[in-house]
């Protein structure tokens, strides 16, 4: 489903971080976890295509989307790639269900609810973020990233902010909506507690090279 190659990311002449390859299926689970610095984060955003590689190839579908144009790695970010974010991005004066239609990739209405109803925020769609807890923030920013019913999903951080219980929970979401969309989850975190939820690991060293 999505493979990496010998992957490294330049930010200087003298500062490399070089990446082991990774290869995940459909349906299956990894967690990326490594300290400050081992470039959790940069992976995350190669593998989405918002950022390129210095070298090395990421194939997503037999794609090599390292390849592709801005604009047609935009579009295939949109149709097949979910992201869910460490902060919650929201049109404040919007209701939560008019941000989730807001992609030009969502599904519609009815289906926006159906997942809504899955991550149990059905009784929120009609509540402006602002009168939302960090949890059910979280949950929206779990169904929003899951509007274009990915193939690839990404979670950067997800639970940084959340107590043990709702840490759980969205680990417990993330895996299941995966299964439910035959998609491959990806989660990049620091946080000890994810491990206990997704068995499958990647442990990043501090890769930074002089």
């Amino acid at each position: 489903m999505i493979k990496t190659t010998n992957v490294t990311y330049n930010y200087s002449k003298t500062t490399q971080l070089s990446f082991p390859n990774i290869a995940i299926e459909s349906g299956e689970s990894i967690v990326i976890s490594g300290e400050s610095g081992s470039g959790k984060t940069t992976l995350l955003h190669l593998l989405a295509g918002l950022m390129r590689p210095t070298s090395g190839t990421i194939r997503m579908n037999n794609e090599e989307i390292n390849s592709f144009t801005s604009k047609k790695m935009d579009q295939f970010r949109g149709s097949e790639i979910g992201l869910v974010f460490q902060q919650s991005y929201f049109i404040e004066s919007l209701t939560v269900i008019e941000n989730l239609l807001l992609s030009p990739y969502a599904v519609n209405r009815e289906k926006a609810k159906s997942i809504a109803e899955r991550l149990q925020i059905n009784n929120l769609l009609n509540r402006f973020p602002k009168q939302l807890s960090v949890g059910q923030k979280q949950r929206v920013t779990i169904a929003r990233a899951l509007m274009n019913q990915p193939k690839l999903i990404l979670a950067d951080e997800p639970t940084s902010a959340l107590d043990n219980k709702n840490c759980s929970k969205v680990i417990q979401l993330l895996h299941q909506e995966a299964i439910n969309n035959n998609a491959a989850l990806i989660v990049v975190s620091h946080d000890a507690r994810v491990k206990n939820e997704i068995n499958h690991c990647i442990e990043l060293d501090n890769l930074n090279l002089a």
